[in-house]
């Protein structure tokens, strides 16, 4: 990083200041920085007035961010999105159930280990299927909202953990 550039004569902010603490306090998790070396670079920081000072306290450490960043990026290329398995409704009388869950007891077994063992039921009402959640665990969710009770309908995402499926019919 560069010490002596235009803006090295510049006062700086609190926001500065914060900034530069957080990079301590990454670094300091991250294990680049001793509990006595984060210290006294945060004494520093607190201390300087000029963005040279300020950035010469955080001169030699890497750009942790980034470079997690940079990882995540590369592997979202890699590994494809999961994508949502069809979850056809059938047409039934109203008033029939069927569970879903990882139990084997259940109408709908989905192996899943982010799925409770009775996690969800799909009801027929007159006015078409509900959702409920069975105070699963990892939670219900239907286009992205938390629900404990849903009506649903052709095209709805239904995410049961980490499962998801789109409502075909």
């Amino acid at each position: 990083m560069d010490t002596t550039g235009p803006d090295a004569d510049r006062r700086v902010s609190d926001a500065d200041r914060a900034g530069v603490a957080g990079r301590l306090r990454r670094s300091y998790g991250a294990g680049y920085l001793s509990l006595e070396t984060f210290s006294n670079r945060l004494e520093l920081a607190v201390a300087a007035k000029t963005a040279g000072e300020l950035r010469r306290v955080v001169d030699d450490l890497p750009l942790a961010e980034g470079i997690w960043e940079r990882l995540r990026r590369t592997f979202a290329r890699l590994v494809p999105p999961p994508t949502a398995l069809p979850l056809s409704l059938p047409e039934r009388i109203p008033g029939e159930r069927f569970v879903i869950g990882r139990s084997d007891s259940c109408d709908l077994v989905l192996t899943d280990v982010t799925v409770s063992r009775q996690h969800a039921e799909l009801s027929r009402t007159t006015v078409g299927w509900l959702l409920s959640d069975l105070g699963s665990t990892n939670g219900t969710r239907v286009n992205g909202w938390r629900v404990a009770q849903m009506r649903i309908r052709p095209g709805d995402r239904v995410e049961l953990g980490a499962v998801r499926m789109r409502v075909t019919s």
